[in-house]
Parts: structure tokens; C-alpha cells; sequence
């Protein structure tokens, strides 16, 4: 299909005084080539130093392939330029996992682009908490009803994947909801 920029959600970083956010990015997408590149792009355009680019925080909001398998490819490619100073997500635990059963195939999505013969969903997610954890950042598992801080925005987790569990087999179904308050104004 046509690439997908994911969500970019941007406050003057640039120092006016109007207001301290920075850029957050809600998920990561899939492997489209384009759409990493873009998003690296557009991500220079938004940083007020364009030799240090950071991103506020990074939001996934669960685990399909669409949402967060862009996220390795991108950091592969870009992380030596790009700082990320926060991580929210919250994904099934191993034993979790038997609750989503199609979690399973996004594992051949993975392999086909990264070649592997094979990889199983789970071994995904685990490849994904350790790279993350590895960076050394904040990571942080929200649960509705916590309220964060990223700048000068708050950030209030309205849903989580603790409220559909054991309700349905939908990955979708455990996407975070959020909203956030900046400047008075929710977004």
C-alpha cells in the first residue's frame, strides 16, 4: 500500500516561549522504506538544530506490525542521529501472548523484511522491550488513569491494554487512549 507517515505531534521547540513540547511520535509503522525516510525529514524540518534531533517521546499504542515494527529499521538507519528521551507503551507479557493469537503473524511480516526464516510475534515484542530498554531512556508502561509529563504537556492515559485483556482477542481492542493538555487546549 501507499506509505504511512505516523502521527507527529509538534510544539515550538524553537524556544518563542509559547510553549515547551518538543516532538512526540505516536507509533513507528511498518517497514516502508519511504515512510522512514519521510519521517527522518520531516523530523529535521521540526528540530530547531538540525545536528540534534530529539524526539520528546516516542508513543506506541500496540503492538501490531503496522504500529511499531518501523520502529527497528528506523532506529537502525537513524539512531545515531536521532536522541529519543522517553518510550510509552504498554504490550502483552509472554504469558499475555496465548490472549492474542494473530500476534503470532505479524512474526512473518518481520521475517519477510528482515530476512529471517522465521520469527514467532512474541520474539518480536521481546526484541523490541530489549532494544528499547537497551537505549538507556525512561520506558515507561501506562496504565489508565496515570497521568505523565512530556515538557510542558500532560499526557492522561484514558484506556490501556489492562482494561481489554481478557474481554477480547483483538490486538486493537488494548491500544492506548490518551489525551493530552497543552497550554489549557486538549488535543
Amino acid at each position: 500500500g501507499a506509505p504511512r507517515l505516523r502521527t507527529l505531534i509538534h510544539g515550538d521547540a524553537a524556544g518563542d516561549g509559547a510553549c515547551d513540547l518538543g516532538v512526540i511520535i505516536v507509533d513507528g509503522g511498518g517497514h516502508n522504506k519511504t515512510s522512514l525516510n519521510s519521517l527522518y525529514t520531516t523530523l529535521q524540518d521540526l528540530a530547531p538544530d538540525k545536528d540534534n534531533i530529539t524526539v520528546a517521546a516516542w508513543i506506541i499504542t500496540h503492538p501490531h506490525c503496522d504500529h511499531y515494527h518501523g520502529f527497528f529499521p528506523f532506529m537502525e538507519k537513524y539512531g545515531d542521529e536521532v536522541t529519543v528521551e522517553k518510550f510509552f507503551f504498554n504490550f502483552p507479557e509472554w504469558d499475555d501472548l496465548t490472549h492474542y493469537p494473530k500476534l503470532e503473524a505479524d512474526g512473518k511480516v518481520y521475517a519477510k523484511w528482515s530476512g529471517e526464516e522465521f520469527v514467532t510475534g512474541g520474539e518480536i515484542l521481546r526484541r523490541f522491550r530489549q532494544q528499547v530498554e537497551g537505549m538507556g531512556v525512561p520506558v515507561y508502561t501506562p496504565h489508565t488513569g496515570q497521568t505523565y509529563r512530556v515538557g510542558e504537556a500532560k499526557l492522561q492515559i484514558l484506556s490501556s491494554m489492562d482494561d481489554t485483556i481478557h474481554c477480547s482477542q483483538n490486538i486493537n481492542a488494548t491500544s492506548l487512549m490518551f489525551a493530552m493538555e497543552l497550554l489549557f487546549h486538549m488535543l
